[in-house]
C-alpha cells in the first residue's frame, strides 16, 4: 500500500477548507454567487499558501456537474477527476519549465477551440514570473479577449517580475501568511484524525518553523512522524528540527539586564552543546526585544504581559535606546552570520557587541539658521557687531578703568579736558596678566555715528587695539618677576548716557555682492540680483537700480521672493523699489565681466610673453586664437 503525504492528503478541497484566506474566499465565492467570475485571476504569495489549491477549487466550482457555484458537489465526474488530476478541460502548466515562447504559442493554438468535457476550458499556470518576455507578449492579446468559453489562472511567488502590461489585464489575489495558531489548530485536527498522540508544544514548534506555509507544516510534521514510534512530543521534535526546548532567548536577556557577558558566552556553549541552531534563537531573541519595545512605548498593551508576563520585567529592567540597540544589532548580525568562520563564533560576536555598544550621548551642537551657511561670512550691522566684540571681556576682572572712544580725534581730546592714556603709558604701567587683579571694565558710550560711510571707527575696533597693545608691550618690556601694580589716571565719573541706537550704514556695491549669496535664492530671482544695484536702505525700505535691458526677468514673483528673502536677512519688513536706468558698471554681473575680461587679457599677454609662443611665431608664423582663450 503506497503512503500519500500528509501536503497532499490533506490538501484543501472546497473554499471552506481554506484556511487562513478568508479575504480570497470571500471574493471568490461573491462573484460565483452572482455570477461575475472574470476571465483571468492572479494568485500571489510565499510557498505553500494555497495558491494552486484555489486554483483547483475554482475549476471544481466552475466545473461541477451540478452546476457552477462556490460549493462543488466533489462527488460528480468532473468533480472526481479534477482532484485526481486527469480532468481534459483543466490544463497545469508549471511556466518553470515552459518558458520559451514556442510552448506559449503552442498553449494558444487550442485556446480557440471549446472545452471537452467542462463548462470551461481553465489553464493554471503556476510560477508564471518565470516565463520569458516574448511569452509574455505572445500571450498579451489571448489573455486580455480570451473565449468565452477560457478562464486564465495564474499563480506566482515573486510578482514584481511580472510585466504591468500582465497585471493589469488580470484581477489579483494576495494570499496572506497562515497564521501559527491556525497552523497549530490543523495539525491538532490532522492528528487526530491520525490517532497520533501528540504534545502541543510540539505543534506549537513546528507551526513556528513553517513560518506561515501551511505545506512547509505538514511536510515538518511528515518529517516528525517518520522519525519516531509513540508520542510525537517537544524534545524530539526540537532535534530533528535543530530547535531548542529551552528558552534560550529568555536567558540571554537576562544577562543583558544583567551585564554579564561572562553568562552570555556560557549560554552560547549551552546552545551549541545541545545542537540548536543559532538562526533560530537569534530569532527567537528578536522577536522578544520586538514586544519588549512595544511594551515599553505602549505599556497599555495586554497580549504580551498576559502570555508572558516576563515581557514587562524585562521592560522595566532595560533602556528604551538599549532595546532598539540590541534589536538593531541582532538584526544586523542575521545577515552577517552566514560570512562567520563558525555559527557559534559569528553568533557569540553579536552577543558581545550588544555587551560593548552602547547608544551615543546626543551632542548639543548649536542649530545653524536656514539662512545662514557654515562657509560664508555673514555681513552684519554694527550695532550686532558691538557685544560680540566685548564679549570676550566679560568674563575677565579688569579694575576700574574708563576709556573715551574719542582718543584718535585730538580735537575732541582738548575739548573734554582730560589727559588720555597712550599705548606708552599703558604699556609702562600695566604689568603682566598673570599677576593682574581685574575688575569690570567701564566704556563710556559716547560715539555718534557719522552721516557717511566713512565716519569714526567703530568701538570694538578702537577697544581692542589699545588693550591687545597694551598687553603685548607688557608682555615685551615689563619684567615678570617684578609684581608691577597698573597706575591709570582716574577721570571723574560721568553720568552714564544712553546709548544711541546704531543705525546699519548705507553698503556699497562690493557689500551687495556678499550680501546676494546669503540670501538663499536661486534660480531666475538670484540671476535678477545678479543685474542690480544697492541705491539705497533706509529703514524698513530698500531701493534697487536695475538694468533697463534685464527689466523683464523682475516680474512681480520674483521681486515678491527677493523682497521675502531680505526680509528674512535683515529681520524686519523689508519693501523692494525698482529704479531703472540705461546701464549698470557696479552690478555683481557686471563686476564679474570685467575682472573675466581683464583676466583673459592678462592671460593674453602672458601667452604672447611666454618664450615658446614667441619661437613657435617665429619658426612657424603661429596666431593667438583669442577666442580661445578663457579667463576660467
Amino acid at each position: 500500500m503506497s503512503y500519500i503525504a500528509l501536503a497532499r492528503k490533506w490538501r484543501p478541497r472546497t473554499f471552506s477548507e481554506l484556511l487562513g484566506q478568508d479575504h480570497l474566499v470571500r471574493a471568490l465565492t461573491q462573484s460565483l454567487a452572482q455570477d461575475r467570475v472574470h476571465h483571468a485571476y492572479l494568485f500571489t504569495g510565499t510557498r505553500g499558501v494555497g495558491k494552486t489549491s484555489v486554483g483547483r477549487i475554482l475549476a471544481k466550482a466552475l466545473n461541477c456537474i451540478e452546476g457552477a457555484s462556490a460549493e462543488p458537489c466533489l462527488v460528480c465526474d468532473n468533480c472526481q477527476a479534477i482532484e485526481q488530476g486527469r480532468f481534459i478541460d483543466l490544463i497545469e502548466i508549471d511556466a518553470a519549465s515552459k518558458t520559451r515562447v514556442e510552448d506559449t504559442r503552442e498553449l494558444l493554438d487550442n485556446v480557440q477551440y471549446a472545452p471537452t468535457i467542462g463548462r470551461y476550458k481553465i489553464y493554471l499556470i503556476d510560477e508564471v514570473h518565470m516565463l520569458s518576455q516574448h511569452s509574455f507578449n505572445a500571450l498579451l492579446k489571448t489573455l486580455e479577449e480570451p473565449p468565452a468559453h477560457v478562464k486564465f489562472l495564474l499563480a506566482t511567488t515573486d510578482v514584481q517580475k511580472l510585466p504591468i502590461t500582465i497585471l493589469s489585464r488580470c484581477l489579483q489575489f494576495h494570499l496572506k501568511h497562515v497564521p501559527e495558531p491556525i497552523i497549530s489548530s490543523h495539525l491538532q485536527t490532522i492528528l487526530r484524525s491520525e490517532n497520533v498522540v501528540f504534545e502541543p508544544q510540539a505543534l506549537a514548534m513546528i507551526a513556528k518553523a513553517a513560518r506561515g506555509s501551511m505545506r512547509d507544516a505538514l511536510s515538518l510534521l511528515d518529517q516528525c512522524l517518520s522519525g519516531q514510534t509513540g508520542e510525537l512530543n517537544a524534545t524530539n521534535v526540537s532535534h530533528l528540527l535543530g530547535q531548542t526546548t529551552e528558552d534560550f532567548a529568555v536567558q540571554l536577556l537576562q544577562a543583558l539586564c544583567a551585564h554579564d557577558p561572562q553568562q552570555l558566552v556560557t549560554i552560547s556553549r549551552n546552545i551549541a552543546q545541545v545542537g540548536g541552531q543559532f538562526r533560530y534563537v537569534l530569532d527567537e531573541l528578536l522577536a522578544y526585544l520586538h514586544r519588549v519595545a512595544i511594551v515599553q512605548i505602549l505599556p497599555s498593551t495586554p497580549e504580551y504581559i498576559e502570555s508572558q508576563p516576563e515581557i514587562a520585567l524585562f521592560a522595566q529592567q532595560l533602556a528604551a535606546e538599549d532595546t532598539q540597540l540590541f534589536y538593531q544589532i541582532g538584526l544586523k548580525g542575521l545577515s552577517d552570520l552566514p560570512y562567520a568562520p563558525t555559527p557559534s563564533i559569528g553568533f557569540e560576536m553579536i552577543l558581545l557587541r550588544m555587551y560593548t555598544f552602547k547608544p551615543a550621548p546626543a551632542a548639543d551642537t548649536p542649530k545653524l539658521s536656514y539662512h545662514q551657511q557654515p562657509s560664508q561670512a555673514r555681513v552684519e550691522p554694527l550695532s550686532q557687531k558691538l557685544p560680540e566684540a566685548a564679549a570676550p571681556f566679560d568674563k575677565l576682572d579688569f579694575n576700574p578703568l574708563t576709556v573715551n572712544p574719542q582718543a584718535d580725534h585730538p580735537e575732541r581730546s582738548e575739548e573734554s579736558g582730560v589727559e588720555q592714556p597712550t599705548s606708552q603709558a599703558l604699556s609702562e604701567t600695566i604689568s603682566p596678566f598673570d599677576e593682574l587683579d581685574f575688575n569690570p571694565l567701564t566704556v563710556t558710550p559716547q560715539v555718534r555715528h557719522a552721516e557717511s560711510s566713512e565716519g569714526s571707527p567703530e568701538v570694538g575696533d578702537v577697544l581692542n587695539s589699545e588693550i591687545l597693545r597694551a598687553s603685548r608691550s607688557a608682555q615685551d618690556d615689563v619684567p615678570w618677576e617684578l609684581p608691577l601694580t597698573p597706575v591709570v589716571e582716574k577721570v571723574p565719573a560721568e553720568p552714564e548716557a544712553e546709548p544711541i541706537a546704531i543705525t546699519t550704514p548705507l553698503v556699497g556695491s562690493s557689500d551687495w555682492a556678499a550680501i546676494i549669496p546669503q540670501l538663499q535664492l536661486n534660480g531666475l530671482a538670484l540671476s535678477a540680483l545678479q543685474h542690480s544695484e544697492l541705491l539705497e536702505k533706509n529703514s524698513g525700505q530698500i531701493i534697487l537700480k536695475i538694468d533697463k535691458s534685464h527689466q523683464s526677468i523682475f516680474t512681480p514673483a520674483v521681486v515678491t521672493r527677493i523682497q521675502d528673502s531680505l526680509c528674512t536677512y535683515y529681520q524686519e519688513p523689508t519693501h523692494v523699489s525698482l529704479h531703472y536706468q540705461n546701464e549698470l558698471v557696479d552690478s555683481p554681473a557686471a563686476q564679474k565681466k570685467t575682472a573675466d575680461t581683464q583676466q583673459q587679457e592678462a592671460y593674453t599677454q602672458a601667452l604672447q610673453n611666454d618664450p615658446m609662443f614667441q619661437q613657435l611665431q617665429k619658426e612657424f608664423s603661429a596666431a593667438l586664437i583669442q577666442d580661445s582663450v578663457s579667463a576660467t
